[in-house]
């Protein structure tokens, strides 16, 4: 593959919320986590792991955990208008049921040298490192799917009932949910979405 072809596959990626059935073979399940595994990470720990969900019942459970939290949610909401705008946008969390495959990321504790010295010594140490690898796994495994013929989305609208999420899939701490994957063939076709140009996003010094 040149470089053209890569950027040929990365322009057409598109994030689908409708899926045809129809079953993924485990094949190509596990080609999707064997590109998310050579994403880079800090330290090279890779800290990620990887839950499918094929089970229709586990589905119905992570459905089930997500639409009692968002209406327990909106309750909170006391304007009838953005009630109706918040429960519409909800739909957005649970289209994950209708793919064959759901691929629950999971981000893993992170502990860099330089926080572990500079903690030793009182000083705090912030860092986003704990993300960045999980998040380049995630990327891996969008292109990988599209490559083999797959539609993907990168959903984290779903991490609204993260906790209950965690408890159907037995995630436990200090583990913890970063983003739910469908995976299936697509269901409806999408246009490119407009991009800003690159002199838009790009700086010299």
């Amino acid at each position: 593959m040149d470089a053209k072809d890569l950027l040929k596959i990365i322009k057409e990626r598109r994030s689908v919320r409708k899926y045809l059935p129809g079953a993924v073979p485990q094949a190509d399940i596990e080609k999707l986590i064997e590109a998310a595994t050579w994403a880079p990470s800090g330290g090279n720990l890779q800290n990620w792991h990887f839950v499918i969900v094929r089970s229709k019942t586990i589905k119905d459970e992570l459905l089930k955990a997500i639409n009692i939290k968002v209406e327990k949610l909106s309750e909170k909401i006391n304007s009838p208008s953005a009630k109706k705008e918040y429960m519409a946008y909800s739909n957005y969390y649970t289209f994950f049921v209708q793919a064959p495959v759901t691929i629950a990321v999971v981000k893993k504790p992170y502990d860099s040298l330089s926080r572990r010295i500079l903690e030793r010594y009182g000083i705090a140490y912030v860092s986003s490192a704990d993300v960045q690898g999980p998040s380049a796994a995630i990327q891996n495994i969008l292109l990988m799917a599209h490559a083999l013929g797959y539609a993907t989305c990168w959903m984290t609208g779903p991490l609204i009932a993260r906790k209950e999420i965690e408890e159907v899939l037995g995630i436990k701490e200090p583990d913890e949910l970063m983003a739910l994957i469908p995976v299936g063939k697509q269901g409806q076709s999408h246009t490119a979405p407009k991009r800003k140009n690159v002199v838009e996003v790009i700086s010299y010094k």
